[in-house]
């Protein structure tokens, strides 16, 4: 039995009539039996396409674990990071979140370390210790764990590992530096990759793997604070403050304003760790925007890069170049690269040249804008967990008429739906009734006419938009 293949070879040892031997020939699509819990349908194909294809890459790739892709088979924890979010807001990912969980710790090396994937195959690329993979694949324990707290509240299941996470940070923290901003491997993935013989290098990879040790800590730090842990939560506060302070102090371009070499990725993962106050935060926002729009509207990051800048851009008010990323025809694209095979590719098509290395076509590792679609798109998102209030906030100002979806909760279904006729956008959104709910719309230039409707099970609330 093959529990994942693509393409299958059939060799007999006498010639044969294959049409006789096709009819008792099957093939099944499997996956872990995860319950899909949203839906996304628009009147831009595109955005329909990318939506299925991402969500199917995924699906592909769970079998009892997030597998990385079926040539590895694996469960790379910084795969787990770049995709996280999108698991969350498309399948109810709780049960094996707490099990992916469980391997990394059951594989946590005696010194605290933990490996790239669970379980450990002996893959340990630039990790700081024996066994230990890279920082960026380590950063699958807290971000589980934080999600987990955040997102499902299960701040009692993740309680009992408090020993195991505590080992972890530990062990962290016992690094010098000058050593442990060399133990990532960057912003993986990235067009802007380069290759010298079996080596790749990403772009701006020590400043972005310093970055990644201050991100790994703020991580836990956040899960030390659920927790209670007052002491640790102190003092990673203090190394968080160091360590960033020592990245400013040695990559920082003042005259410039941007970090390292300037790349995409070293602007994105800026951000992501908060090196800047929010005021030059928004100015490295803005740099990154130019940057991306000189590159003819191509975003060049890697998984973690990624996965990160549809917030980041999205947070700064640059939606526009986001949805112009994801909705491009051009050679460099996402729908070239799922056109030819119905799946999502672990490496961009490149114009004119190969990608630095042959990989996957089979792979989910860029399909974290399945959380942007969600969340800022269709204007579903949670962010005081599944459990808590709902935040209504559709993106009615991008160049789509029509969107529908729905999200399933444990209280219920959130569906929703708006239209653009003529001046008018109008909308109609059902919740649950034990669910509580924030709306706001991001544009100030509409008349909101808002009629609420009490039914049996759910709450209607009808959306007539107006121009001012």
């Amino acid at each position: 039995m093959f529990i994942s293949f693509r393409y299958v070879e059939l060799i007999f040892s006498e010639p044969i009539v294959f049409e006789e031997v096709i009819q008792d020939f099957s093939a099944f699509r499997v996956h872990t039996n995860v319950e899909v819990i949203t839906e996304f349908d628009s009147s831009s194909p595109i955005l329909n396409d990318l939506w299925r294809v991402g969500l199917q890459t995924r699906l592909n790739n769970i079998h009892s674990y997030f597998e990385d892709c079926t040539r590895e088979r694996f469960g790379y924890g910084g795969d787990i990071v770049a995709l996280i979010d999108s698991h969350l807001y498309s399948i109810d990912g709780s049960s094996l979140l707490k099990k992916v969980l469980i391997d990394f710790i059951n594989d946590q090396t005696i010194e605290g370390g933990i490996p790239a994937t669970a379980p450990f195959v002996g893959i340990m690329t630039n990790g700081p210790s024996n066994k230990a993979g890279a920082i960026d694949w380590q950063l699958v324990l807290p971000t589980i764990a934080n999600k987990l707290i955040e997102f499902y509240d299960e701040t009692q299941f993740v309680r009992q590992f408090t020993s195991s996470l505590t080992k972890h940070i530990r062990y962290l923290l016992s690094f010098d530096f000058d050593y442990i901003k060399m133990c990532s491997l960057g912003d993986w993935g990235s067009i802007d990759e380069k290759r010298d013989g079996p080596v790749i290098t990403s772009p701006d990879q020590e400043f972005c793997s310093a970055c990644s040790y201050s991100i790994i800590l703020q991580e836990y730090l956040a899960v030390m604070e659920q927790l209670s842990e007052d002491a640790l939560v102190q003092q990673l506060a203090k190394k968080i403050a160091e360590v960033n302070q020592t990245i400013l102090t040695t990559y920082y371009r003042p005259e410039e304003g941007c970090f390292g070499e300037g790349t995409q990725s070293s602007y994105i993962f800026a951000i992501k760790a908060k090196l800047l106050d929010r005021k030059k935060q928004s100015d490295l926002a803005e740099q990154l925007a130019q940057l991306i729009e000189r590159t003819g509207g191509i975003i060049s990051a890697g998984i973690f890069g990624m996965s990160w800048v549809y917030d980041q851009l999205h947070r700064f008010g640059y939606k526009e170049i986001l949805f112009g990323w994801l909705t491009s025809l051009e050679p460099l694209s996402y729908h070239s690269m799922f056109a030819e095979t119905g799946t999502l590719s672990e490496h961009f098509p490149l114009q004119d040249q190969q990608s630095t290395y042959n990989g996957s076509l089979n792979h989910a590792m860029f399909s974290s804008y399945s959380a942007w679609m969600v969340k800022k798109f269709l204007g579903i998102s949670f962010p005081e967990g599944i459990f808590k209030k709902v935040v209504i906030r559709p993106q009615t100002e991008l160049p789509v008429e029509k969107v529908t979806g729905s999200f399933k909760t444990p209280y219920g279904k959130i569906q929703l739906q708006w239209k653009k006729v003529e001046e008018m956008i109008i909308g109609e959104i059902v919740l649950p009734k034990n669910i509580s709910y924030e709306m706001s719309f991001s544009s100030e230039d509409w008349q909101i006419e808002e009629h609420v409707q009490e039914r049996e099970e759910h709450q209607e609330l009808l959306l007539k938009m107006t121009r001012k």
